[in-house]
């Protein structure tokens, strides 16, 4: 049981760091619920360089594209 993490590296060091945290959180919380699923920071895209989410999520039941935003930084 529980959550594979994997995961490539994002163009802001500030993903890099926000990603860390929410995969160990939901890792954490994987665990206490017996899931099992993998986790895929910043994965890419071979066939469509413009198909980038930030974050890909598979279970037994979904699959989840994730996209991080942080507005509190102005948007850089």
């Amino acid at each position: 049981m529980g959550l594979r993490v994997y995961k490539g590296r994002a163009a802001k060091s500030t993903e890099n760091t926000f990603f860390r945290e929410f995969a160990e959180k939901l890792s954490l919380l994987f665990d206490q619920k017996e899931i099992t699923g993998v986790l895929i920071g910043f994965p890419e895209c071979k066939a469509d360089a413009t198909l980038a989410p930030d974050v890909l999520l598979m279970t037994g039941h979904a699959v989840l594209l994730i996209d991080l935003k942080n507005y509190s930084d102005g948007g850089t």
